[in-house]
């Protein structure tokens, strides 16, 4: 299957797309809400009508990350039939979460103090020394085991949100 995206980061325009390329494809968008919300109506209805008139299913392959409120319009839009879409893509799906973020992830990647040294210097934070080669390796080795699927921890509103049902 051809899986064909539209311009600018995905998420702006499929109007290139004015006939079909292969027989076997879709079309593909993205949602984020970076410098104001591109979860306008109007969009997606022109969205929809290229997918009608081309009689390819369309899809949403990412969904920005950003407060409960916004990811709910979006997910609710998307499942409207008006809107055409014939599924979406929740991401990021695991996150280390930062106090005052406001945007939720679905699993939470537990972090290590060794780990934050490590990714606050390279994140070029100002106030973050440079880590000891023997605590930045531990840190990276913490930050692997946590990634394993068995030590995610689940956030319930967020599972509720994308998955209609109850986290376990």
């Amino acid at each position: 299957m051809d899986i064909l995206s539209g311009a600018g980061i995905a998420s702006d325009d499929l109007r290139m797309f004015a006939r079909r390329v292969d027989s076997n494809q879709a079309l593909a968008f993205h949602t984020y809400n970076l410098l104001g919300s591109d979860i306008a109506e109007s969009r997606h209805r022109q969205f929809a009508k290229i997918s009608r008139e081309l009689q390819v299913p369309i899809w949403n392959g990412e969904i920005g990350a950003h407060t409960i409120e916004w990811v709910t319009s979006v997910i609710g839009m998307f499942e409207d039939s008006k809107c055409n879409v014939s599924g979406w893509v929740f991401w990021p799906w695991k996150r280390v979460p930062e106090s005052g973020k406001r945007y939720p992830h679905l699993m939470e990647i537990s972090s290590t103090p060794r780990w934050d040294a490590v990714r606050h210097w390279l994140s070029g934070a100002w106030f973050a020394p440079k880590p000891k080669r023997e605590d930045a390796l531990r840190g990276m080795r913490e930050f692997i085991e946590a990634l394993r699927a068995d030590r995610l921890i689940a956030d319930p509103e967020m599972v509720k949100l994308v998955t209609g049902t109850e986290s376990r």
